[in-house]
């Protein structure tokens, strides 16, 4: 096997991978117009489509996927019903979850199409053209990395793998067996989105404008490399965000109607199940600035921090919404996982424990920069708590004192 198409089939987003393809002088066009069944490259980019929707990128058999071979059966004029296609995707599921097949193939042809497979998934996506979809497909192509370089590493890579890598991405790191280090912009930009606090710059050792990470007594050597990995995901996820959707000729995304449409159909099914015409009689437009925007972004298709997570989930449980109706707020959420957000909401909302969660207080939101354009009223000297907020313009903004005495249970 080739080491270095090995190496562009694992990265497809490299640099040296996009030379060999125009090495190669591949036209994307006779590869779509290759027959299903036999176009490898197009069933490595549905996997990595149909896998980023289903919720984990993986290389599976065609007949492991009863939707690829639904789509198969289309292209050969066969007429499928909503329903069969409906199911095929959720029957996927379990396949794509169990799966753990991403190792890259073995022959040099099989890794020439893995390789093209990336530039004609972002096609596909394209052609799909859904913002909300473009963010989670970004999410589970950065996810997929993340798995790569943890797979090379643990299976004997060196750090010069890591370093070129990084290149590409434009991160300044260093690392041995003890240590590892990265400039300080590139760490402050590729942890922002890291759910845990304690990866803040505030909590690391930071010396000469590079942040290090040294291993700790007894600790694995994967284990203080984990920040770096995680900063490659949050690289590549941020690049693929910007760059799509890319302009595709109408012609492009007429040759591959057949799986655009399929997938486009069982994507907008998902959107439109988990979507809210109204939020009953819970009054969106007297929510404080800060809530108004974490629903906002939450809606779009954006994730939040945990911290914005957990404020909006709990106001939006004190203000009235029911348990059903703020997970399908979250459902746009790249990294959506209807189970876990679920136990998540029911645990803050008191479900499980009996203690309901009341979101942080102004001072809070302040510090974890979640307060966002306060208006007039948020300024008000008694103005301490976004339900606070909430009542008063309820009850129509009465005198300034009328707010003094409110009670918030903290």
């Amino acid at each position: 096997m080739n080491a270095e198409l090995s190496y562009f089939a694992k990265y497809p987003f490299s640099r040296g991978a996009r030379a060999y393809i125009r090495e190669k002088n591949v036209k994307i066009e006779e590869i779509i117009s290759v027959e299903p069944a036999e176009n490898y490259a197009l069933q490595d980019a549905w996997n990595r489509v149909f896998g980023a929707f289903v919720g984990k990128i993986v290389f599976v058999p065609r007949r492991s996927d009863r939707l690829w071979m639904l789509m198969e059966e289309l292209y050969g004029g066969a007429e499928i019903q909503p329903a069969d296609v409906l199911k095929a995707a959720e029957d996927a599921k379990e396949t794509y979850a169990n799966s753990t097949s991403f190792s890259v193939p073995s022959t040099d042809e099989d890794l020439l199409y893995r390789i093209i497979s990336y530039p004609l998934a972002r096609i596909l996506v394209s052609c799909i053209g859904d913002r909300r979809f473009v963010r989670r497909y970004a999410l589970k192509e950065g996810e997929l990395l993340r798995r790569m370089l943890q797979s090379d590493f643990e299976n004997g890579g060196d750090f010069s793998l890591l370093k070129g890598v990084g290149k590409e991405f434009g991160l300044n790191i260093d690392m041995d067996e003890e240590r590892a280090s990265m400039d300080v912009i590139s760490y402050v930009k590729n942890t922002a989105q890291m759910k845990d606090r304690r990866k803040k710059l505030l909590f690391q050792d930071v010396s000469g404008g590079m942040v290090l990470f040294r291993r700790k007594e007894g600790e694995a050597k994967m284990e203080y490399m984990d920040v770096i990995f995680r900063s490659f995901q949050q690289a590549l996820q941020v690049r693929i965000e910007e760059e799509l959707p890319l302009e595709i000729p109408g012609s492009l995304c007429e040759m591959l109607s057949v799986p655009v449409k399929l997938l486009s159909f069982v994507i907008n099914d998902y959107y439109e199940n988990y979507s809210l015409d109204e939020l009953g009689k819970v009054e969106v437009e007297k929510f404080p600035p800060c809530m108004k925007r974490l629903l906002s972004m939450a809606q779009s298709g954006i994730n939040l921090p945990h911290s914005g997570r957990f404020a909006l989930t709990a106001f939006l449980h004190k203000v009235g919404m029911s348990v059903d109706d703020i997970v399908k707020i979250f459902s746009a959420s790249p990294d959506f996982d209807e189970a876990i957000t679920r136990y998540q909401v029911r645990h803050i909302s008191g479900e499980l424990t009996g203690v309901e969660y009341t979101p942080q207080k102004c001072s809070v939101l302040m510090s974890e920069g979640l307060c966002y354009h306060p208006d007039e009223l948020c300024k008000k000297d008694w103005m301490v708590h976004p339900l606070i907020y909430y009542k008063v313009k309820k009850e129509g903004e009465k005198r300034d004192k009328a707010g003094k005495n409110r009670n918030i249970r903290r």
